[in-house]
């Protein structure tokens, strides 16, 4: 799934909650965050799988195949995506597929769809003017916190910044759907330059974290992930991507 994140990147005892099945985006993150995440237990998917049509499969093999004889280029692309912030970069044969192919991924989005691989419960706590997110489960993390004064967030002990609040109108996304909601990030590195290797200089921490709501299927959507790399060594990963039930 490594080459497909890249070829992405080149072209987010308590009782059980209830919630209304319609949300009303109002870009205060207090309120918001209080609608979406009422006190209780709330069971979500966990919905880690992806899954590509067949075609958008043959073009990923393509493609891997490629980025192994290209890696220097590739690494140039990545560092000219970071620079443009996020811009497709334009085709070139070196990616080992068609033009027609090229345009096939970009206008489809490569296809994908997500599927549940478990269940996770969270405990949602409000206390002096703090949200505290608990699983009930065995995770990668033990708690997150939201501070409404500082609208900083805290994944364990790391402290994320709020981004911004986040509107999507377009459905050409994972979900087919508009969504809304709001994210927190926390980066630092030793380099500003991206790479495929992990050199073993490498020292980077990315930590994100969003919720929002999906139009389409009236979700609570939550995105944890942490991501750690100290001198070429992977010491921490992991992604929980949480759709209500």
């Amino acid at each position: 799934m490594k080459s497909l994140f890249i070829l992405c990147t080149l072209f987010c005892v308590l009782s059980t909650a209830t919630y209304a099945q319609s949300f009303e985006y109002t870009e205060d993150l207090n309120k918001d965050i209080k609608s979406l995440l009422p006190e209780g237990k709330i069971g979500f998917e966990i919905m880690n799988g992806i899954s590509s049509s067949d075609r958008s499969e043959k073009i990923i093999e393509k493609f891997t195949k490629a980025l192994v004889e290209n890696k220097e280029w590739f690494n140039q692309q990545m560092k000219m995506v970071k620079e443009k912030e996020g811009e497709p970069v334009p085709y070139d044969k070196r990616m080992g597929i068609t033009k027609e192919e090229y345009d096939y991924m970009v206008a489809k989005k490569f296809d994908l769809g997500i599927h549940s691989t478990g269940q996770l419960s969270l405990n949602i706590i409000y206390l002096k003017n703090r949200l505290h997110i608990i699983p009930s489960d065995t995770t990668d993390f033990k708690q997150i916190t939201i501070d409404f004064t500082s609208k900083k967030a805290t994944i364990d002990e790391v402290i994320l910044n709020f981004h911004a609040p986040i509107n999507i109108d377009a459905t050409d996304n994972i979900f087919n759907s508009t969504w809304k909601g709001y994210g927190w990030r926390h980066e630092e590195s030793n380099t500003n330059t991206a790479s495929l290797d992990n050199s073993e200089d490498l020292v980077l921490k990315v930590y994100n974290l969003t919720v929002g709501f999906i139009d389409s299927s009236k979700q609570v959507y939550i995105n944890i992930k942490g991501g750690e790399y100290s001198k070429g060594e992977k010491t921490v990963d992991f992604k929980y991507r949480l759709l209500s039930q």
